[in-house]
C-alpha cells in the first residue's frame, strides 16, 4: 500500500507539473497574421488594369487589386519577407519593395504605395535604302505631328516615351529621287511598355541636281542673305541658305519641274521679275538657275505704337530702322494716312471716348484739328491731296463723309441704315472702297467718289474689313475673316472675282496697307499672348524678313 500510494502521489505531481508547463510551452502552435494593402493614387486610366500580385517568403503569388488589402493568417511567429510584383511598366513602388516584417501572435500591417505615370511605349524604326544616289543625310521620322531627326539611311532608330495609343509613323526628309515603299505612312498601335517594330524600304533612282546662283545689287543691300526653298507641285522638297552673292547646290532631285523661292528678303529688296521661279531638271545632270535681287533705299512707314494700351501715338520708321515718335498727346492717336506728297499725316485723335480728324507735318510739327464732332475716324487722303474721306457718327450710325483737306466743305456720301466705314480712294480718285454691314454682314463695297452706284465686291458670313487699293487700281486687299475669331489678308479683283487668301500662315491679322510700288502689303499680325508686330508680304503672299517693329504696334501706312 505504501508503494502504491507513493506511485499515485508521484503521478499527481507529474500531471500538475505537465499541465503547468503546457500553458506556456514555446514548442506549441504559436502563429500570427499579415495584412497586405496597396494604394494607387491618380487617374483610373493610369492604373494597372489587372492589379498586382504579392508573395510572402517567395511563396505562391496572390492577386491583389490596385487599391485593396488582403489578410494572410496562420503565419509562424518570426521574420517574413513580403514583395509586390506584377506591376505595369508605367508603375513603380514608392520606397522599398521587398520588405522584412516580424510576425508576432497579433496582426502586422504592410502597406505599399504605387505611383503610375503615363502609359508609354517605343517604336523601333528600321530603314533599308537601295538604288543609285541614295539620300546621304538620312531621314527624319514623323510620329503624328511630331518630327524626330536622326534616322539613318540603313539602320535602326528608337523613339521612346511615346504615348501608348494608335500612332501614324512616316519618314520625312526623303530625297526627291527616292521613294518609300507603301504603305507609307503607316498606323501602328503602341502598347504600354512594348516595342513596336516598323520597317521602311526606300528605293532611289539616279538623281538630278540644281545650282542656284544669287546676286544682289542696288543700295542698302541685304547682307544677311536669303533662305532658298525648293518645292514641287506645292510640296516642300528642301531648303538651303545663301549669302547676298552666292548660291547653293540642291542634290537628290528627280527628273521634273521645281519651283525656287527666296525667303528672308529685306523689305527694301525684291527678286527681279518673279520670286517664284520654275525650273526643269534632268537625272544625272546639274541645272543652273540665276536669281537676281535688287535693293532700293528703305521706304518710310507710319504706324501706331501703344505700349501702355491706354495711350497710343503715331510713329515713323524706315523699313530697316527704329521708329521716331511724332505725337505726344496723352490720349490715343491712330489710323495714320499720308498725304500724296508725303509731307503730312492725317490721323484719328481721341480725347477720352471722343475722336476727331487731325493732320500733322511729317516732322511732327503743326498738329491741327480738322473736325470737332467727336465721332470721326479713319481718314483717307484723296490721290490729288485736295480731299479727305473719313468715317463719321454725326448722323447716329457710321457713314462715309468727304471734306476738303483743310476740314471745310464736309459732305455725307453714304446714308444707308447699316454701318459704313473704312474708306479708301482708288488710285485715280474716281471711286471709294469701304466696308459696309449692308445685307447683314460686313463686306467690301465700291462706290463712285460722290457716293453713287454702291456695289458689293465681297460676301463673307463672318465679315470682310479695311479695304486698300493696289496702286494700279486693279485689286483690293482687305482683312477678311477666315474663322469667326480670326482674319487674314486677302486680295480680290476690283470686280469681285479672284479672291485669294495671302496670309494662311499667320494667326490673326489686321490693317492691310499696299506699298506705293504695288509689290508688297504691310499689315498688323496679332498673337494675343505677345502683342502684335508689323509684317510685310509680297503681293504673291511670300513673307519678307521681319521689320523689327513689335510690341503693341498696328496700322502701318506707307509714305508715298
Amino acid at each position: 500500500m505504501h508503494v502504491v500510494r507513493h506511485d499515485l502521489a508521484g503521478t499527481s505531481i507529474a500531471l500538475v507539473i505537465a499541465l503547468t508547463l503546457g500553458c506556456g510551452d514555446p514548442s506549441g502552435p504559436r502563429v500570427g497574421a499579415i495584412v497586405v494593402s496597396v494604394e494607387t493614387p491618380g487617374s483610373s486610366s493610369l492604373l494597372d488594369p489587372d492589379g498586382y500580385t504579392f508573395s510572402i517568403d517567395d511563396g505562391a503569388a496572390q492577386v491583389l487589386a490596385s487599391n485593396a488589402s488582403m489578410t494572410i493568417s496562420d503565419l509562424p511567429i518570426g521574420d517574413h519577407v513580403v514583395q509586390l510584383d506584377g506591376l505595369a511598366p508605367n508603375c513603380l513602388v514608392a520606397g522599398t519593395n521587398r520588405r522584412t516584417v516580424q510576425v508576432t501572435t497579433g496582426t502586422v500591417y504592410v502597406s505599399f504605395s504605387v505611383n503610375c505615370g503615363p502609359k508609354m511605349g517605343t517604336v523601333r524604326v528600321s530603314t533599308t535604302t537601295s538604288g543609285a544616289d541614295p539620300d546621304i543625310d538620312g531621314y527624319a521620322l514623323t510620329v503624328g505631328n511630331t518630327l524626330r531627326s536622326g534616322v539613318p539611311v540603313n539602320g535602326t532608330f528608337d523613339v521612346t516615351n511615346l504615348a501608348a495609343s494608335e500612332q501614324t509613323i512616316g519618314l520625312a526628309g526623303v530625297a526627291d529621287n527616292c521613294t518609300v515603299d507603301a504603305p507609307h505612312p503607316r498606323t501602328v498601335t503602341i502598347g504600354n511598355g512594348t516595342i513596336v517594330d516598323v520597317a521602311f524600304v526606300i528605293r532611289c533612282v539616279p538623281a538630278a541636281s540644281l545650282f542656284i546662283s544669287v546676286f544682289t545689287s542696288g543700295v542698302s543691300r541685304d547682307l544677311n542673305g536669303y533662305q532658298i526653298q525648293v518645292t514641287r507641285d506645292g510640296r516642300f522638297v528642301t531648303s538651303a541658305q545663301s549669302g547676298p552673292d552666292g548660291g547653293a547646290t540642291i542634290r537628290g532631285l528627280s527628273t521634273g519641274s521645281y519651283t525656287v523661292t527666296l525667303f528672308d528678303i529685306a523689305v527694301n529688296c525684291d527678286v527681279v521679275a518673279s520670286n517664284r521661279r520654275s525650273v526643269t531638271v534632268t537625272a544625272g545632270e546639274q541645272t543652273p538657275i540665276n536669281v537676281d535681287v535688287s535693293c532700293e533705299a528703305p521706304r518710310v512707314l507710319a504706324y501706331v505704337n501703344s505700349p501702355a494700351f491706354t495711350q497710343a501715338d503715331i510713329y515713323v520708321a524706315t523699313t530697316n530702322g527704329n521708329g521716331v515718335r511724332l505725337t505726344t498727346d496723352p490720349g490715343r492717336e491712330v489710323d495714320p494716312d499720308w498725304s500724296p506728297d508725303g509731307s503730312r499725316l492725317a490721323f484719328t485723335g481721341f480725347a477720352g471716348a471722343l475722336s476727331d480728324i487731325y493732320v500733322i507735318d511729317a516732322s511732327g510739327a503743326n498738329q491741327r484739328r480738322l473736325t470737332t464732332n467727336g465721332g470721326e475716324s479713319e481718314p483717307a487722303w484723296s490721290p490729288d491731296g485736295t480731299k479727305i474721306a473719313f468715317t463719321s457718327r454725326r448722323t447716329g450710325n457710321n457713314d462715309i463723309h468727304v471734306m476738303s483737306a483743310d476740314g471745310t466743305n464736309v459732305v455725307r456720301i453714304t446714308s444707308d441704315n447699316a454701318n459704313d466705314a473704312a474708306p479708301a480712294w482708288s488710285p485715280d480718285g474716281s471711286r471709294i472702297a469701304f466696308q459696309s454691314e449692308r445685307g447683314g454682314s460686313a463686306g467690301i463695297w465700291v462706290m463712285n467718289a460722290d457716293g453713287s452706284a454702291p456695289t458689293r465686291v465681297t460676301s463673307n458670313a463672318w465679315g470682310d474689313y479695311q479695304p486698300t487699293w493696289s496702286p494700279d487700281g486693279n485689286r483690293i486687299a482687305f482683312a477678311g475673316s477666315v474663322t469667326p475669331y480670326s482674319r487674314g489678308i486677302s486680295v480680290v479683283n476690283a470686280d469681285g472675282s479672284g479672291r485669294t487668301l495671302l496670309t494662311s500662315s499667320y494667326e490673326d491679322v489686321r490693317d492691310p496697307a499696299w506699298s506705293p510700288t504695288g509689290g508688297k502689303i504691310a499689315f498688323t499680325a496679332l498673337t494675343y499672348y505677345y502683342g502684335s508686330s508689323i509684317e510685310v508680304i509680297s503681293s504673291e503672299g511670300i513673307p519678307y524678313a521681319p521689320l523689327g517693329l513689335s510690341g503693341n504696334v498696328s496700322h502701318p501706312a506707307w509714305r508715298r
